[in-house]
Formats: C-alpha cells, sequence, structure tokens
C-alpha cells in the first residue's frame, strides 16, 4: 500500500532487508529488528493502518516492566503498547491519509489511488505547505517533541495558554495510572472511568489568570478552584504543557467529576446521544440494555431505564461528558472575562445546585449524600481512610 519513498516523507520507519516479517493474523502484520518491534501494519480491503514502535523483545516475547513475565506477540497485546513515534491512517473508499506524530495531527490529505502515491504525495505536501522544507521543519519539530516524556504526580501545577500573552494554572488532583496501581478503580464495568479511551489525569483550574506562565504558588493558593474536569495526560507527558509548580493537596481541593448519563452494551461513557433521539424515547425503546447511572468520582448510583422512567415519566435531560474530556481549555472564555457565558455554575461540579436537586430526585439519592466523602462512602466508593491516603498523603 506505502512503499519506503513515501515513508521518508511521512517520518515512518522504512522497511529494510534486516527487519524480520511476522504475520499475526488475515490483516495484521507486524515486523522486527535488532530485538524489537518497529512496526505493525494492519490492512483490509477498506482500511490500512501503519504504526511505529520501539518495543523491546526478550526471548521472543514483549519485554514487561522489570519483574513481570514477558507478553506473547501479537495483535492485541502490541496494540496495548504506548505509540512511541508516528502512527499513518489511510481510509481507502475515500483515499483519505492522516499522520499523527506523538501527540501531534497533521492535515488531513487527499490521494487519487488510481495514481502511484510517491508521485502524488510530494506534490499533495507542497500544495498543503507551500514547500517541502516547511513540511519537513514541521515533521523535525513533531519527531523531537514525541521524544519528551516528562513525569508528574497529584499536586503537580501546570500552565496553559487562555488567550495571547496570557496564562491559566491547573493542578492535577487525581492520576488515573495511579489508581490502576493501586488497585483503586470503580468495580462497576460502566462507570466512565472505565469507559475513557485515554490515560487522563483529574485536574482543577484555578480561578486566575497571568501575563506569565510562571507560577507563583503562594499566590495560586488564595484563588478558588473552578470545576474538576478529567483530560488526556498527552500535553503534560510532552511538556506542551508545562509542570511549573507543585502544591501539597488538602481535603477540599480533591473532587472528581459528575456525569450523569446512560448507557448499555453498545455504548461509552457519551451514552446512546449520538443517536440524535429524544432521551425519553431512546430509554423506553431499549428498557432492559440501558442503564441510567450518575458517578461521582469511584462511586456510582444506577437504575435500568425500565424503573427510572416509572420514577420519572417526565421528559429529563442528560449531559453525559460533564466534567470529562473538556480540559483546562475549556474555561478559557470563563477566565478572560467573559463570565456572564455561564461556564462556572458551581465551583465543584459542572452542575448547579437546582440541577444537583433534580438529579438526586430523580435517581433516589439520600439526601444526606452532598458531599464527595459521603458520596463515595454511601454508594460503593471509597472509604475515608483510603480517600486520605490517595488524595492527600
Amino acid at each position: 500500500m506505502i512503499t519506503n519513498t513515501s515513508r521518508n516523507l511521512l517520518a515512518l520507519i522504512p522497511l529494510d532487508e534486516d527487519c524480520q516479517r511476522i504475520r499475526l493474523d488475515d490483516t495484521a502484520v507486524c515486523y522486527t529488528k535488532e530485538k524489537k518491534i518497529v512496526k505493525l501494519i494492519i490492512e483490509n480491503d477498506t482500511f490500512y493502518q501503519e504504526i511505529d514502535y520501539d518495543i523491546p523483545l526478550e526471548n521472543e516475547l514483549i519485554k514487561g516492566r522489570a519483574g513481570t513475565k514477558g507478553k506473547p506477540i501479537t495483535r492485541a497485546n502490541i496494540l496495548k503498547v504506548k505509540t512511541k513515534k508516528a502512527r499513518l491512517k489511510m481510509t481507502k473508499a475515500v483515499d483519505k491519509l492522516a499522520l499523527k506524530i506523538g501527540v501531534e495531527h497533521f492535515k488531513v490529505l487527499y490521494f487519487d489511488h488510481d495514481k502511484p502515491l510517491d508521485e502524488q504525495l510530494p506534490l499533495i505536501l507542497e500544495n498543503e505547505y507551500g514547500a517541502l522544507s516547511i513540511w519537513q521543519k514541521q515533521l523535525a519539530k513533531a519527531l523531537k517533541q514525541a521524544k519528551i516524556r516528562k513525569t508528574y504526580r497529584v499536586g503537580d501545577i501546570f500552565s496553559f495558554p487562555v488567550a495571547d500573552d496570557q496564562y491559566g494554572f491547573a493542578l492535577i488532583i487525581g492520576a488515573f495510572q495511579d489508581y490502576r496501581k493501586k488497585n483503586r478503580m470503580p468495580q462497576d464495568s460502566k462507570h466512565f472511568m472505565r469507559l475513557l479511551m485515554t490515560v487522563p489525569i483529574f485536574v482543577r483550574v484555578f480561578d486566575y489568570v497571568s501575563p506569565s506562565n510562571v507560577a507563583n504558588v503562594e499566590l495560586l493558593q488564595k484563588q478558588p478552584l473552578l470545576n474538576p474536569e478529567a483530560m488526556m495526560d498527552d500535553d503534560v507527558l510532552r511538556g506542551v504543557l508545562p509542570v511549573v509548580g507543585h502544591k501539597p493537596l488538602i481535603e477540599e481541593d480533591v473532587l472528581l467529576p459528575m456525569s450523569y448519563s446512560y448507557n448499555g452494551k453498545q455504548t461509552t461513557y457519551w451514552g446512546y446521544s449520538a443517536y440524535g433521539q429524544p432521551h425519553h424515547q431512546l430509554l423506553a425503546a431499549n428498557p432492559k440494555e440501558i442503564t441510567v447511572r450518575f458517578d461521582w468520582g469511584f462511586a456510582s448510583v444506577t437504575m435500568s431505564a425500565r424503573d427510572f422512567i416509572r420514577r420519572n415519566p417526565h421528559e429529563v435531560e442528560f449531559l453525559p461528558n460533564a466534567g470529562i474530556g473538556g480540559g483546562p481549555k475549556s474555561y478559557n472564555q470563563y477566565l478572560t472575562g467573559k463570565r456572564e457565558a455561564g461556564l462556572l455554575k458551581n465551583p465543584n461540579t459542572i452542575f448547579d445546585e437546582a440541577a444537583l436537586e433534580k438529579i438526586w430526585r430523580e435517581m433516589g439519592i439520600s439526601q444526606d449524600c452532598k458531599s464527595f466523602a459521603d458520596f463515595n462512602r454511601m454508594y460503593g466508593g471509597i472509604d475515608w481512610e483510603t480517600y486520605q491516603q490517595i488524595f492527600c498523603p
């Protein structure tokens, strides 16, 4: 589907005689070189994907962390490894090519399948970028950035741009990987934290803007914290959003996002919102499959669609992505002064007080569970001692 000539233009690893080919299944092949997996290619009639890796092998197994057993070389095990270099996706039906290096997505390119890609690609890139030299500079920058891997920890503060020459600051209040390692994940497989498709961190933005991205931690500690949000950790890992300070967490800092949604066998935390039908109509059409749920932190209150409609015959609106995936940049408009937009309704959650009262009634949640700690203690989250160990060590 693609040759080394085009690979060189796209910063993909070329295939040479030293690369060993391993057929994994009917559509997937991996290539190894010098005791490493360097490439995975997946191809069928409509789709082509090429991913560059740097996965060490030991005794013909994927090498794990120290003290762990190696894993067999399978398609599933390779895809679980975080991409180290570049990945290319081509959709044959519309002759579309998409390249990603590290966290950077490049413009989608379109080509003609009736002509050799090697001939078309230089012209397509020149047309999009003005000159191949400009394209190559962007590639070099992305490749350099992809190799940078920062570390972060709970309590770190990172900066992010909110407008021209203005910066906001966000506090990391939860590291998803820490929860996994400490086996503190929610037990419910449909909890939003179990369905997120990325490695998230949980953050709260300070109600403060500065012309400098250098954090004055003493000053920030005096500022209110806004709604908790979940975001991908890629920009922090790659140094795009630099860590500029650290603040030991206190109890009041730690509030994980809420999610009021419904899902079933075929859905993610977005629920059925993609179907475009009224919520009650979808619930009534799938009373056995759909579960209505309210997640907060590690705890959940759930109800079958049938019971929910019995309890709430009126039309109900859900916010399935409440507090999930927006990240700190969703506060740019609020932080730069346009507060009439109503982006901040409650410093503890995306829901205002009236909405929370309504949710509590609709889900039959105890009125004694208005705090994060109380809700998690009563509805299968974490006890107070564990809460303090995880969040405020």
